[in-house]
């Protein structure tokens, strides 16, 4: 688990370093190779790049459960908010439980 935290955290380094936000990290997400226990981050499609000194994004995007407050709340966002998206994965791993609960994608928001 630890080396698997340390991947993904290098690598969001590494996105963050060329200015690159995923905005839709969360578990289905993460592949786990079978024969040499690397951990790769997929499925880019809601991928953005975003200029420093912005302000920052603004679209609502990704899964709820792992969005940011800064989405949530609808302010300019930037590429710590996959950093959170991180912690949220983080949890319910180590936890096996989620950290938040709604009965909808609407009490999330």
């Amino acid at each position: 688990m630890l080396q698997w935290t340390v991947q993904l955290c290098l690598a969001l380094n590494h996105l963050s370093a060329t200015d690159i936000v995923h905005r839709d990290m969360k578990p289905a997400n993460l592949l786990l190779s079978d024969t040499n226990s690397i951990i790769y981050i997929a499925d880019f499609g809601l991928a953005k790049s975003v200029e420093r000194g912005s302000g920052g994004l603004k679209s609502e995007v990704g899964t709820p459960l792992y969005t940011s407050p800064e989405i949530c709340r609808n302010e300019g966002y930037g590429t710590a908010t996959d950093v959170w998206s991180l912690g949220v994965i983080m949890h319910e791993t180590l936890s096996l439980d989620v950290p938040f609960y709604g009965a909808d994608d609407v009490e999330f928001v």
